[in-house]
């Protein structure tokens, strides 16, 4: 948890100092059309994390102790990633090239993201509980992509180094990360087969559509923005994004260091038993997410004033319609990765998220041609609101029955 929050506390930090050189350097306009290029290759992040960020992280901890039970899940996790990325990438070129073509030297640009990702298996240091040395190296490499950013851009037409320099970034920080883990770990040399790729592939298909049905819920509202309002509006949004989630940042570490923490606890231990632990969780880190949504809502002028200025009034709308989701954001992971994955209920919560994905994307639609950049923070809400009421309702029937 201390790990986390060093790094998390750098990711808070450093976004709040890079915005508003950015923004008042490029341009609101120009930092939108990084931020719909950066939405694309969040797919392919997407469809190459998969869902082996929980399931083998999950693995990983049940099987510490056996060397060559981590090599072989190692191996045969970073295959599949590498399998998955490739493909994920030529379909989202696909789709820049229709939709987007004059983005494509953005996109290939940021690919080195995704890949980078591939290369740092955080998953592997998570389940083994050794996040200090994911601490180190990504902050190095995040330190140095904010000196890139204030040392070589300087006018508009540098925001195609933006996501360069995020490439560069992540690929320095997969390559390091990767030789630690094959030093630290004493990861052995494995033959992996096909039906290797395959299993860890099909195990954890079901976490997969989970996460993506979150994100992309998440990174549609960038492109469905994209399709009424113009690219200055865009850059409000995903500025102000990046403020709330910087804001949940501050608690993130408590959430991700339970996962594999409870995992290996509720082992043995009876259902009802392991349902109440989550409940006893939630209260706490809700009232820290809402402590922290309280905060930023009276703080949002000064936030506006010295962090987003050159866009004052239009974010701090958004930072008012948007604080909620700190707070329900939050607890829908606490609820339903913590709780739902760990019990075994992975099914449960895809369904959760498919029914709630569905009502978000459908009100943004509806109301985006009417009411402009406020239909974003509300269909948020909406469906935010929906899936915690449900997930709920969820463990409380699993710990009933059983």
């Amino acid at each position: 948890m201390f790990s986390l929050t060093a790094l998390n506390a750098l990711n808070l930090l450093l976004p709040l100092i890079t915005i508003p050189y950015l923004l008042d350097t490029v341009g609101a306009a120009n930092y939108g059309i990084y931020s719909i290029v950066y939405t694309v290759v969040q797919y392919v992040l997407l469809v190459g994390k998969y869902g082996f960020h929980y399931t083998s992280t999950k693995q990983i901890s049940q099987n510490r102790d056996d060397v060559l039970m981590v090599s072989k899940i190692f191996h045969s996790t970073m295959l599949a990633r590498f399998i998955l990325t490739m493909i994920a990438s030529i379909i989202c070129l696909g789709f820049i090239w229709f939709v987007y073509p004059k983005y494509i030297l953005l996109y290939l640009l940021g690919l080195g993201i995704a890949f980078g990702d591939v290369l740092n298996p955080v998953w592997l240091f998570q389940g083994m509980e050794k996040m200090r040395y994911m601490t180190i190296v990504n902050s190095i490499t995040k330190i140095l992509f904010t000196v890139l950013i204030f040392s070589c851009i300087s006018q508009e037409s540098d925001y195609v180094y933006i996501i360069l320099f995020n490439s560069a970034g992540f690929i320095v920080s997969g390559i390091i990360s990767f030789l630690i883990a094959v030093f630290i770990f004493h990861i052995k040399a494995q033959k992996v087969s096909f039906n290797d790729v395959v299993v860890q592939i099909k195990d954890s298909s079901t976490v997969f559509f989970s996460s993506a049905f979150v994100n992309v819920f998440n990174n549609s509202y960038v492109l469905i923005l994209g399709l009424f309002l113009n690219e200055s509006l865009i850059g409000v949004y995903s500025a102000v994004d990046k403020v709330i989630k910087a804001a949940k940042i501050l608690v993130d570490p408590i959430s991700n260091a339970l996962f594999p923490h409870v995992a290996k606890n509720f082992m043995g231990k009876p259902m009802k038993d392991n349902v109440n632990t989550i409940f006893k969780y939630s209260k706490t880190i809700g009232l820290l997410l809402a402590a922290i949504a309280v905060v930023l809502v009276f703080s949002s002028p000064i936030v506006c004033e010295k962090f987003l200025h050159s866009i004052k009034d239009e974010s701090m709308m958004l930072i008012w319609w948007m604080s909620p989701l700190i707070v329900i954001g939050g607890l829908n992971y606490v609820f339903g990765i913590v709780g739902l994955i760990n019990l075994g209920y992975q099914k449960v919560w895809l369904r959760n998220l498919i029914l709630s994905s569905v009502l978000g994307v459908g009100v943004l639609v509806a109301t985006v041609g009417k009411f402009g950049l406020t239909a974003a923070p509300v269909s948020s809400i909406i469906t935010e609101g929906m899936l915690m009421l449900i997930t709920v309702m969820s463990l409380l029937k699993i710990k009933k029955q059983i």
